[in-house]
């Protein structure tokens, strides 16, 4: 029994002591942080969705910081006008999702919402107008296919393509996107308004 006692003893003071550093000061142990990839969360779409867009969303802000940095907001539409899509393709191809971005307000013809697109974004322009938060949201297609929603809101960032004309969007600026987009509506948001979504579509 006393030995017993005395093995105790001395692995609560062997745990004890691992806990301190050389200073000998009491340190916390941190639990390993392991970080989900989109496989990890099974038939949660949703949350497979948010995962694409988080990745899309960063590699694409990345590229537009670069871009500003370089060459100011001119150099940034170039990017947008080249590479985003090219972006999206790249990631779609990589994962076997289709990712593109949509508003009822398009400036890109090629990102024109059909039937489901313009459902879902006139469900959340009225959530909007209500003052509802706005979260990810999906449909079932036929064929097994899924298809996500998550909605891209304004910062101050997107004000200076996206803002409104003459205020926050400059005048070489707006030429330079009316040259490249002649049927452009994708301004006059404000900040923390929804101003389209990111779609991915997926087989279930």
């Amino acid at each position: 029994m006393k030995f017993l006692i005395f093995l105790s003893a001395l692995l609560l003071f062997v745990s004890f002591s691992s806990c301190k550093n050389k200073d000998n000061v009491v340190t916390e142990e941190k639990p390993e942080v392991i970080e989900s990839k989109w496989e990890d969360y099974k038939g949660d779409y949703t949350k497979k969705a948010e995962f694409f867009v988080r990745d899309a969303g960063l590699a694409l802000k990345t590229r537009l910081t670069e871009a500003i940095a370089k060459g100011g907001f001119e150099k940034a539409i170039n990017v947008c006008n080249e590479v985003a899509q090219k972006m999206m393709d790249s990631i779609s191809t990589a994962n076997k999702v289709q990712i593109k971005r949509t508003s009822i307000k398009f400036r890109n013809t090629k990102n024109a919402p059909d039937q489901n697109d313009l459902a879902m974004l006139s469900a959340y322009d009225k959530l909007q107008k209500e003052g509802k938060p706005l979260a990810s949201d999906g449909i079932e297609l036929e064929n097994r296919m899924v298809k996500l929603y998550v909605p891209i809101m304004t910062d101050k960032l997107c004000l200076n393509c996206h803002g409104v004309i003459g205020k926050d969007i400059k005048p070489k600026v707006y030429e330079l996107i009316k040259k490249l987009y002649p049927n452009d509506e994708a301004v006059g948001y404000k900040e923390g308004e929804m101003r389209g979504v990111w779609v991915v579509q997926m087989e279930k």
